[in-house]
């Protein structure tokens, strides 16, 4: 429909239906820190060197449109799709454009980011890439001047949400894996699966270790920050857990979320948690009924650990190095995009509660692999998603959808399930050791290059 068309119960469904020429694509979203080569610290959004700076120079260098919000410059996109987006701490996220193969998707990615880089260089700052502003302050956070950002701050502020909630804002960078559903019953088998699976991926990919400088035993401060973060819009799917999701269900379910802030008439504003299934019904509070842009914006707050909107959008993991991407991209297509995986998957985790969901995320910040889910280790869990993965890899490349180069970036992966060693649990090994607590030295191995 028409963006700008008044907007009913009625055609939030149709958003969803994909027709017989739907096929599987896989998109990425890699957010990277930018931050000062010595210091490790963020990269203000003004000044000859800011963050406002880099994007303008980036728009410079290829096919890009400028996206600006009250005369500032706040992303970059290009018709295919790709998507350079400034988040609200000055980080910075690069969107691929839909792919239909792992090693294609690596290898665009990686350009892409290079060259985000190399711009970055030459105004004196660096990338970096993985789970964390690791040396930040909270009240040091330079926070970029959008409305929105505000408006969601104060929300969270009206909620009682303490600082380790603003925290997801200020500190995180993650690395976010997109995939398509081609009917309702391929996405009910994908997102069931994968949103029962979820404690498990965010031991496998724990990785945020390091909070101001200091490493404090705790393997995910990035999942520790969501689990305060406000609870009717984060964590677990339940119509997905129930095993039996329909899109209704999913509307449902989405319209009774708290809006936070939402564009009326051209102005941002605060909702005051008003559900979208009142505005609906009654308009905002001068009358003005909800557009399908209204929708898009409220279903684009919802950051359940599995996000449904016209595809799905694995938000489980922490981020990786650079060099460390393909593996999380091959784990996923492995397991999502091969039907017999899939369903081993939902096999393996069909009879979690929401209670088991929930306690296993907590007990993993701080267990990362050895923790439990239910009565299950999380580490024999991940060895058998890995397992599965593979098998799904192997499977489309033997049917020609993968380049047989895309087994060995599961590699990583494996090796930190048959270990038993988080990345986290790695890289408090490195800060301590090589690094000798230097952020200098950290931005060194971490910086893209």
């Amino acid at each position: 429909m028409n963006n700008e068309q008044l907007l009913t119960r009625q055609d939030l469904l149709p958003f969803f239906f994909k027709d017989e020429t739907a096929t599987e694509k896989i998109g990425i979203e890699v957010e990277l820190g930018v931050v000062n080569p010595d210091t490790g610290l963020s990269i203000p959004y003004k000044g000859t060197t800011g963050v406002s700076a880099i994007l303008s120079a980036l728009l410079k260098t290829d096919r890009w449109i400028p996206i600006v919000d009250g005369g500032h410059i706040f992303g970059l996109r290009r018709a295919d799709g790709t998507k350079v987006s400034l988040e609200a701490a000055g980080t910075i996220e690069y969107s691929s454009p839909p792919i239909g193969d792992i090693e294609t998707l690596v290898r665009t990615t990686e350009q892409e980011v290079l060259k985000m880089a190399e711009v970055t260089r030459e105004l004196g700052a660096v990338l970096i890439a993985g789970s964390m502003l690791p040396f930040d302050k909270l009240e040091d956070t330079k926070w970029s001047p959008n409305d929105r950002y505000g408006l969601i701050l104060d929300y969270l502020n009206n909620l009682g949400i303490d600082s380790l909630g603003k925290c997801v804002m200020a500190r995180c960078i993650s690395t976010q894996v997109t995939f398509d559903y081609v009917s309702e019953e391929d996405m009910n088998r994908k997102m069931r699966s994968l949103v029962a699976a979820v404690p498990v991926s965010n031991a496998l990919f724990a990785n945020s270790p390091i909070e101001e400088g200091v490493a404090d035993g705790t393997l995910s401060h990035r999942s520790r920050y969501w689990l305060r973060w406000d609870p009717a819009r984060c964590g677990c799917l339940p119509p997905a857990l129930s095993g039996s999701m329909t899109f209704n269900d999913y509307i449902d379910w989405a319209i009774q979320i708290p809006m936070m802030v939402a564009v009326v008439n051209g102005v941002c504003q605060p909702m005051y948690g008003r559900t979208f299934a009142s505005v609906l019904e009654h308009g905002f509070e001068d009358g003005t009924k909800p557009t399908f842009d209204n929708w898009r914006a409220h279903f684009s707050s919802i950051y359940t650990d599995i996000r449904l909107r016209n595809t799905i959008e694995i938000r489980s993991m922490d981020g990786l190095p650079l060099e460390l991407v393909p593996g999380a991209c091959a784990f996923w297509t492995g397991l999502v995009y091969h039907q017999p995986s899939v369903e081993s998957l939902w096999k393996l985790f069909q009879n979690r509660t929401i209670e088991d969901y929930q306690k296993a995320q907590a007990e993993v910040c701080y267990k990362g692999l050895e923790a439990k889910y239910g009565n299950d280790s999380v580490r024999e869990l991940a060895l058998e998603m890995v397992k599965l993965a593979k098998e799904g890899l192997q499977a489309r490349v033997n049917a020609g959808l993968e380049q047989p180069t895309v087994l060995k970036y599961l590699d990583p992966i494996e090796e930190i399930a048959v270990s038993g060693k988080t990345f986290a649990e790695r890289l408090i090994e490195r800060w301590k050791g090589e690094f000798d607590y230097s952020p200098a030295n950290y931005v060194e191995a971490y910086r893209v290059k």
